[in-house]
C-alpha cells in the first residue's frame, strides 16, 4: 500500500513525472479496466497544455512571471481533474488488480476491516427532555469529557428502554434505538408524556456482539411536554 497519505506530489518536478507514469498505464489499459475513451479524451487536452506550460518553467534563467503564472493555473485545473477522474474511474474499480494501482503510485484503500478489540466500558451519558416528548441523549467516552463521541472500537450506540415501567434489567426493556452518533433525540409518543422514560446504553460493535460494550446503570428522566 502507498504510504503517502496524498499520492500526488506537490513539488513541480515530481508531479510532472508522477502525472506522466499516470496517464501513460491509464491510456494503455483503458479497454481491460472498462474506461471509456470518452471519459480520458478531456484530461488528454489538458496534459498537452500543462505540459507545454511546464516545459517553459524549467530554466530559472528564461522563465517569465507570466509563464509561471500560467503553469500554475494550468496545474491547478489538470491536478484537480486527475483527482476527480482518479476517484470515479480507478480507486474502486474491480477490473484493475491492487498491482495496478499501486503501479499508477496512487494510495489504495485498505479492504480489510481492522479488528475490533473488546469494548470493557460504557459510554458516559448526558439525558435531558427537550419537550414535546423529545429526549436528547448525548454520549461521550471516559477519555474525552468535552464532546459527545462514540467510542473509537464500536459501530453505534445501543439504547434500550421502557416508558412508564420500571425494567429490572436492560432485558427486559421492550423498545430499542441505534445511534451512530453520539448525541441523538428520541421522539417518543404523546402518551408518554409526564411518564418516565427507563434506559440503558452502551457501545454496540455490528460485526463482533460479543464485542459490545458492557451497558450502563439503570437511568431514568420525566418525558417533558
Amino acid at each position: 500500500m502507498a504510504a503517502a497519505k496524498d499520492f500526488i506530489p506537490g513539488d513541480d518536478t515530481g508531479y510532472f513525472n508522477w502525472q506522466g507514469n499516470y496517464m501513460v498505464r491509464v491510456n494503455a489499459n483503458l479497454v481491460p479496466w472498462g474506461i471509456n475513451p470518452l471519459v480520458i479524451a478531456p484530461l488528454n487536452t489538458e496534459r498537452t497544455a500543462y505540459e507545454a506550460a511546464y516545459a517553459l518553467i524549467i530554466n530559472p534563467n528564461t522563465v517569465t512571471k507570466g509563464q509561471t503564472t500560467d503553469h500554475r493555473t494550468k496545474r491547478t485545473a489538470y491536478e484537480k481533474h486527475i483527482r476527480a477522474f482518479n476517484k470515479e474511474h480507478v480507486l474502486y474499480n474491480s477490473a484493475i488488480s491492487t498491482n495496478d494501482k499501486l503501479a499508477l503510485r496512487i494510495t489504495v484503500p485498505d479492504t480489510e476491516p481492522s479488528p475490533r478489540r473488546q469494548i470493557d466500558t460504557a459510554p458516559t451519558v448526558t439525558v435531558k427532555s427537550i419537550g414535546g416528548g423529545i429526549m436528547n441523549f448525548e454520549c461521550r467516552v471516559e477519555a474525552d469529557s468535552t464532546r459527545p463521541s462514540i467510542h473509537p472500537d464500536a459501530d453505534d450506540v445501543e439504547l434500550r428502554y421502557s416508558v412508564g415501567t420500571d425494567p429490572a434489567t436492560w432485558d427486559d426493556c421492550p423498545k430499542v434505538k441505534m445511534s451512530r452518533r453520539a448525541k441523538f433525540n428520541l421522539q417518543l409518543a404523546a402518551e408518554s408524556i409526564s411518564k418516565r422514560i427507563y434506559f440503558f446504553l452502551r457501545w454496540h460493535v455490528v460485526s463482533d456482539e460479543g464485542k459490545s460494550g458492557p451497558f450502563t446503570e439503570k437511568r431514568s428522566k420525566l418525558i417533558g411536554e
